[in-house]
């Protein structure tokens, strides 16, 4: 069946099951930016020199978390697809992330301070902002480490979610300036709802305390808000009072 032919390396391309090696050739060929896999579900359209596999791994999550998104504010929340595509660019190093961020904003960022996460939405008034990921984020010493499809998926999550929320909302808005936005919405909503996981076809809530990411561990907010509740007590009662 089809698992066993995804086990043996195959992938149906066009249609049509090529085998482990014409994969191979075909994931060398899209290796450069000259001439990447471009992938698209309706909304949002991947560009990426990852092999297909991962590559098609993150679209199909961004489909799936997209659908559950927009469901959980259907009615409340006047979200409209923006006519075109929404990008996503996907690369393997940190180099390739900066060169990219420097093209795409005409070098107004300054991506030797500006980017080391692995995942980013780059928001202006204009329509459709993309989303850069990397499977090479940096530490806070600037310094590149290696993570997996599966490590980038919450960190890709929370700026998919910032990119939903901004063009789907954009068909209503004021292009002529930039967006004045409250941070506990804005930040909050994309830190909680990275939060459910898809798991056996449903969306779950989990509460766990830490992410991996490579060899190491990232701080989810449960996990700080667990360990923190004396502070977390505090900010509420702040924010009572008005402060």
């Amino acid at each position: 069946g089809d698992v066993a032919k995804l086990e043996a390396g195959q992938e149906e391309i066009d249609g049509e099951w090529r085998d482990k090696e014409a994969v191979e050739a075909l994931n060398r060929k899209h290796s450069t930016w000259g001439d990447p896999w471009v992938l698209d579900d309706g909304v949002h359209e991947l560009r990426s020199t990852l092999p297909l596999r991962s590559a098609r791994r993150l679209l199909h999550y961004v489909t799936a978390y997209r659908a559950f998104f927009l469901s959980q504010f259907a009615g409340d929340w006047d979200l409209r697809a923006p006519a075109g595509k929404l990008p996503i660019v996907a690369t393997a190093t940190q180099a390739e992330l900066r060169d990219l961020v420097l093209k795409h904003t005409k070098g107004a960022m300054d991506v030797t301070k500006s980017v080391h996460a692995a995942a980013y939405y780059l928001y202006t008034p204009e329509p459709r902002n993309p989303c850069f990921v990397t499977l090479e984020p940096t530490n806070l010493k600037g310094e590149p480490f290696t993570i997996t499809v599966d490590d980038v998926i919450r960190t890709l999550t929370h700026e998919v979610t910032h990119q939903i929320c901004f063009e789907y909302s954009k068909h209503d808005s004021d292009r002529t300036r930039s967006v004045e936005h409250q941070m506990w919405a804005v930040e909050g909503l994309a830190v909680f709802v990275p939060n459910y996981a898809l798991e056996r076809g449903a969306w779950r809530l989990t509460r766990v305390r830490s992410f991996k990411m490579g060899e190491k561990a990232g701080y989810a907010p449960f996990g700080w808000a667990k360990e923190n509740a004396e502070k977390m007590k505090e900010m509420l009662d702040v924010q009572r009072l008005g402060g």
